[in-house]
C-alpha cells in the first residue's frame, strides 16, 4: 500500500519543490518495511536526525538511526560547554589558545557515525546557553574580566582551528558536510 504524506501548501522555493517532488515519488512507491526514511529520499535530500551519546550507545537506538537516517547532528555532544577545555587553555600560557576535548559522550556519536560512515552535520561552535563563560574571561578564569574584541577575535579562530584539527586527526574518514557556527544569536528583545 502506498505511504501517506501531509503535502506542504505551496511550493514557493528551490527546497519546497524538492520536497514536494519527494513527497510525489514517495506516494507512488509502495511501502516496504525493510527500508528507512533516508532510502525513501536518497534521490532527493539527506534524512537527517539529532543523536545524544545514550541512544548512539543503545542496540535500539543504532538500528533506528540506521534504518532511516543518513546523516546525524550531536544533540549536545559537540557544543562548547561539552568540548572546549578550560585547564588546558590556561596551561597554554598565552591567554589567547582555545584548548579543545573530545569526551566519552562525543566519541560514542563520533565512533558510531565513523563506522557506519554516517555524515555528520557539526553543532555548534557557539550558543548563548551552553558555551561557558570563562571562554571570554582574562586567562579563562570563571570570574576574570573580559578580554578585549581583539583577544576574542584571536581565540574564535584559535577554538575552530584546534577543533577540526582534533577531528580531522582523530576522525580522518569521518565526513562533516557542514558545521553550525552560532545557534540562536537573535532575542526578541
Amino acid at each position: 500500500r502506498p505511504v501517506s504524506v501531509t503535502r506542504p501548501e505551496a511550493v514557493i522555493d528551490a527546497p519546497a519543490r524538492a520536497l514536494n517532488d519527494a513527497i510525489d515519488a514517495l506516494e507512488k512507491k509502495p511501502e516496504d518495511p525493510d527500508k528507512g526514511l533516508k532510502d525513501y529520499f536518497a534521490d532527493y535530500f539527506k534524512i537527517g536526525t539529532c543523536l545524544s551519546a545514550s541512544e548512539a550507545r543503545k542496540p535500539e537506538g543504532q538500528a533506528f538511526t540506521l534504518k532511516h537516517f543518513n546523516s546525524v547532528t550531536c544533540e549536545n555532544e559537540m557544543k562548547p560547554q561539552e568540548v572546549l577545555d578550560q585547564a588546558a587553555s590556561q596551561a597554554a600560557g598565552d591567554n589567547v589558545t582555545v584548548k579543545v576535548r573530545l569526551t566519552d559522550n562525543t566519541r560514542a556519536i563520533l565512533d558510531f557515525c565513523s563506522e557506519n560512515h554516517i555524515p555528520m552535520r557539526g553543532h555548534v561552535f557557539a550558543w548563548y546557553s551552553q558555551t561557558p563563560g570563562w571562554l571570554f574571561n582574562e586567562n579563562f578564569e570563571n570570574n576574570g574580566a573580559t578580554v578585549s574584541q581583539e583577544i576574542m577575535d584571536q581565540r574564535l579562530e584559535s577554538y575552530i582551528k584546534n577543533y577540526f584539527e582534533l577531528l580531522a586527526t582523530e576522525y580522518p574518514d569521518l565526513e562533516f558536510y557542514s558545521f553550525d557556527v552560532c545557534n540562536e544569536a537573535f532575542t526578541d528583545s
